[in-house]
């Protein structure tokens, strides 16, 4: 149960205590990791949570992970920082460290992994454990001796800062103004990381708890307010405005900030299909759904001991508020999807054969929308409008959905990061796995595995397709290699893979599903794990519906990210082999350009956005009908094709991306009434219509932790947004 830490990069990062939580092992966690619920379906007495899957023995832990979120995740938090370094830290992803561990393993031989270049700290533990869990954390060095849960409390955790303080930084004057120990759990994802942040700038009133339901309201202002707060200051601070001035120019400032804040969701629930065959009838009437707000859900030494509902929130609360204070950002729970939407989602997914057309697939988009209309609260909506990033603990592609007041799709609007929710256990193990990240920044290589059999047609439109590919990239990127090879097998796939040593690996390959689980055709054989021994960082697969949620199925774009693969791009339906290349290569083309502009320093994750949101055009005329495409390639008055002129010229400013495609077709229709024929192209838009291939494809894991640069260029280039 104990992750191996990944393979560090160049950037080191501030001095960073660690903290252990034990439990005892339990009879469902002995001798094993984890291996997918969806194979061997769990009866009335599987000790575990329905119905996200979370270990009953490794949720005797959440009094323990609770408590170790009010306590340093690095040293900057022991005395005053600058608001520069408080927004800059938004980049920087100090997430606590924290050791998720059976006490059964809790010694050197397990841990070491994990614990190097770390400083053992403090562990906490149940009552019953203290005498042991003394002795082994006294072998592995920890500084303090271990808390119990019974003596957890405010006044703990503030003598607990005192003694970090002391041990870190005693000859800088101590800033105080320890958090309190929280007592609402479902607010906490936003109300923690508020308070954080409150008390660096200053505010005494950063303390005050958030005690009636009806307050979320007044809690988002206040959250929002400090956010723009904070950019207005750091812009000021970088200005060098002085202290003389400041007051005077602030209101100025906090006007003109932009807020880009990373916002952190959990969006629970899972398909009924997915609950039908992992739990029996009996354990499968246990599960609820959750609401944004419950008000029993709050801190307690014995929150493990509750009902199934009440352990997931706990459970699904933590890491949304662990990521949520790794970037000093905003957490929020939405509540459960509902089964509808689901239901919904499948059928769009099965709908999908290469000859849908655009307008069913908008229809059953539609039906989607309206089905998924309860998560839209104006809490949620206006925290989005802020937002510079997403990252959603989730096993539904909120990315498709429209907010409201949009017509493109969500993830046409922001750059989004899926982090599977189910199993839950799984999603703890992961989110406390070290974040570190790798700066890709010069010399990357890339290789394009073929492992569909040229006699294949799609293979071979596939090698066409990545062949051109990689002529386009080799021609306008520098600084990228890519290189293709054959992989009829598995085991030729990860010979590939350890003689190249890529940064990213494409997978050409066919999709398929089978038994509840998505997965690649590899010669003649169904891979659903490939069992990568050194995986590289990014994984691209280029494959049909390798990513599906309406079913709940297990798919190899989950497991990838359990193998150590730190991102991966799916397919949540079929796509098109010559147009998913291209695509590709225009992914390529923007990460070499972007590693060649010291003025810019983007993540991949922001490099796929621009890529994904602006190919609508090419969807347009692409994934359309046959007369659209013929269109697009005609001449407009100045001697360019259609798109040409589009791209190059009547397009720049005009595209909004809450609004992408109904700003494509307002721009491409005042082109055909330069040709005269407005009406006869607008008429296609709409019949056969065209789809939005690109918004179904997903990135799971953390493509926002992979750097298109230094950390030291984005944090020290001004790239901070304001």
């Amino acid at each position: 149960m104990v992750p191996d830490r990944p393979s560090t990069s160049r950037w080191v990062p501030p001095p960073m205590p660690m903290y252990a939580v034990v439990f005892e092992e339990g009879e469902d966690l002995k001798g094993q990791t984890y291996s997918p619920f969806l194979f061997r379906q769990l009866g009335e007495d599987a000790e575990v949570t329905v119905p996200h899957g979370l270990s009953r023995a490794a949720s005797a832990a959440l009094p323990g992970l609770w408590y170790c979120l009010h306590l340093p995740n690095t040293v900057y938090q022991l005395a005053d920082s600058s608001v520069t370094l408080l927004k800059l830290s938004q980049q920087l992803h100090l997430g606590h460290q924290i050791l998720f561990v059976p006490i059964e393993i809790f010694d050197q031989e397990h841990c070491a992994g994990f614990m190097a270049g770390l400083d053992p700290v403090l562990a906490v533990c149940p009552d019953g454990l203290a005498e042991e869990c003394g002795r082994r954390a006294e072998a592995l060095g920890f500084a303090f001796p271990p808390v119990k849960y019974s003596d957890m409390s405010s006044d703990s955790i503030r003598e607990h800062w005192k003694q970090i303080h002391k041990r870190y930084r005693p000859e800088v004057e101590y800033l105080g103004r320890e958090p309190q120990l929280t007592r609402r759990l479902d607010t906490a994802p936003m109300d923690l990381p508020r308070r954080w942040l409150a008390r660096q700038m200053g505010d005494d009133t950063a303390e005050a708890q958030i005690n009636s339901l009806e307050d979320l309201d007044s809690l988002t202002a206040r959250t929002l307010h400090e956010q723009a707060l904070l950019s207005a200051l750091a812009r000021l601070e970088r200005e060098g405005v002085g202290i003389d001035q400041a007051e005077q120019e602030l209101p100025r400032a906090y006007a003109e900030a932009r807020m880009h804040i990373p916002v952190t969701l959990a969006l629970p629930g899972v398909a009924p299909a997915y609950a039908r065959i992992a739990y029996d009838t009996a354990l499968r009437s246990r599960g609820r759904p959750l609401s944004a707000l419950h008000p029993e859900d709050t801190w307690s030494p014995e929150m493990h001991l509750r009902s199934d509902e009440l352990v997931e929130r706990a459970a699904i609360e933590f890491v949304a508020t662990h990521q949520a204070l790794s970037q000093s950002g905003i957490g929020f729970l939405l509540p459960s999807v509902p089964p509808e939407a689901f239901v919904a989602l499948a059928e769009l997914e099965r709908h999908f054969s290469g000859t849908e057309s655009g307008a069913s697939v908008r229809r059953l988009l539609d039906r989607l929308n309206e089905a998924a209309k309860p998560l839209w609260s104006q809490t949620l909506i206006e925290i989005i409008r802020r937002a510079g990033m997403l990252t959603v603990f989730t096993n539904f592609p909120i990315g498709i959905l429209r907010m409201p007041g949009d017509s493109a799709p969500l993830s046409a609007r922001i750059p989004i990061a899926y982090r599977p929710l189910i199993p839950l256990l799984r999603t703890i193990q992961e989110e406390l796995s070290p974040a570190v990240p790798i700066e890709l920044n010069r010399n990357i290589r890339v290789l394009v595995a073929e492992c569909i059999p040229s006699r294949d047609p799609v293979g071979q439109l596939s090698r066409i397709g990545w062949r051109t590919a990689r002529e386009i990239v080799h021609l306008e990127a520098s600084g990228i290699t890519m290189n293709i090879v054959e992989a009829q097998s598995r085991d030729e796939l990860r010979r590939a893979i350890a003689d190249e040593m890529p940064h990213f690996l494409v997978i050409s390959a066919h999709g398929a599903l089978g038994n509840n689980s998505a997965g690649l055709v590899i010669g003649d054989e169904l891979c659903v794990e490939l069992g990568l021994e050194r995986p590289p960082p990014v994984v691209i697969l280029s494959a049909c519906h390798v990513a599906p949620r309406g079913t709940g199925a297990v798919s190899i774009t989950d497991l990838l990210i359990r193998e150590g693969v730190r991102a991966v791009l799916g397919t949540q339906v079929p796509v098109d082999v010559r147009r998913n290349a291209i695509l590709m290569a225009r992914f390529f083309i923007n990460i070499a350009v972007a590693s060649g502009q010291a003025e810019e320093h983007p993540t991949l994750l922001e490099i796929w956005h621009r890529v994904q949101s602006s190919n609508a055009v090419n969807d347009v005329f692409a994934a359309g009908s046959q007369s659209l495409s013929a269109w697009g390639r005609s001449l407009m008055p100045n001697g360019e094709t259609v798109l040409s002129d589009f791209m190059l010229n009547r397009s720049r400013g005009r595209l909004r991306p809450p609004h992408i495609y109904e700003d494509t077709e307002t721009v491409l229709g005042e082109m055909a009434d330069d040709q005269g024929q407005g009406a006869r192209v607008r008429n296609w838009f709409r019949k056969p219509g065209y789809v939005p291939e690109s918004l179904f494809y997903l990135f799971a894991g953390m493509p926002d932790r992979i750097l298109i640069s230094t950390l030291l260029d984005r944090t020290q280039g001004g790239t901070s947004p304001t």
